[in-house]
């Protein structure tokens, strides 16, 4: 009998340590899932502001060389995919190159007006190198983006795992191969059953899918027509836009939240509906070609 408790003692006391064993992988595994979300996160919160400054800088000094190389690149491109395309699709091949004898006439029309656009884009960049305050808005827009994104996963998720956003049906895997009736709503011994969107959850979903792409076109086009005022600012009356966080800054951005903030909205409720259309057809076609 002794013998016995102790055995039992033994293997109650290896179920804990394995229970124990289990708690610690997962809390490891918790921890190191939260890494990996965190450290590419910080690290190009860090690393994207640096990146920045370092090509305004090189633009500034290269710009010339940069719109040449643009052109260039682009012709050169559109030559490469002709020439893949001889083979594969003789037609696309044509189209192409005809696209790159139009990019080689377009280039030797527009090389004498290369000087003007690269002082155009220093002067786009000396407008914010001197108010740099432009830059802590982006980045307070990125930001804001992303704690939306976060709160718009856990509100989709939490709307999605209702069952009302369901509808569940029962395929009868007797009658696979015979019958006229092989789906039915009831559930037998013999059924798999399959979940689908009901018409609320299609439309539930579309409109968070719709709030995500606005609320993104939203944020974007408020930073963008305050980058505009400030450049336009700029140009009319440099005095009011020569500082880190210049009165052209402060005022345009409350412009761009108040005044305009109708037309911002409005304009991006289009793009967003052209984007989930655009992704929708996009989404499509990928099937259609795997399938």
């Amino acid at each position: 009998n002794s013998s016995e408790g102790s055995d039992s003692d033994a293997a109650s006391q290896g179920v804990d340590e394995s229970d124990q064993n289990h708690e610690n992988n997962d809390i490891d595994d918790g921890a190191s899932s939260m890494a990996a979300l965190w450290t590419p996160l910080v690290s190009s919160l860090i690393v994207a502001p640096l990146l920045s400054i370092a090509a305004m800088v090189f633009m500034s000094r290269n710009a010339i060389a940069l719109i040449h190389a643009s052109i260039w690149i682009s012709i050169g491109l559109c030559a490469l995919v002709a020439v893949l395309n001889i083979a594969v699709n003789p037609l696309g091949s044509v189209i192409f190159g005809v696209l790159t004898g139009c990019l080689v006439c377009y280039a030797r029309a527009v090389r004498d007006k290369i000087p003007y656009a690269a002082e155009n884009l220093k002067c786009a960049i000396a407008v914010v190198k001197t108010n740099f305050g432009l830059v802590l808005l982006s980045f307070g827009a990125t930001v804001s983006f992303l704690g939306y994104s976060v709160i718009w996963v856990l509100a989709f998720g939490a709307a999605m795992n209702k069952g009302v956003m369901w509808t569940e049906t029962t395929y009868d895997s007797s009658d696979a191969f015979g019958g006229d009736d092989d789906w039915t709503m009831a559930s037998s011994s013999s059924s798999n059953s399959n979940k689908d969107l009901s018409a609320l959850g299609g439309f539930v979903g579309f409109f968070f899918i719709l709030s995500f792409y606005w609320t993104h076109e939203v944020i974007k086009n408020v930073v963008r027509t305050t980058v505009a005022g400030v450049v336009g600012t700029w140009w009319f009356s440099p005095s009011e836009a020569s500082s880190f966080c210049s009165s052209a800054v402060r005022d345009s951005f409350f412009r761009s939240t108040t005044y305009s903030l109708g037309s911002i909205c409005f304009g991006s409720l289009i793009v967003a509906v052209l984007h989930i259309i655009r992704n929708s057809l996009r989404r499509t076609s990928n099937n259609r070609d795997a399938g």
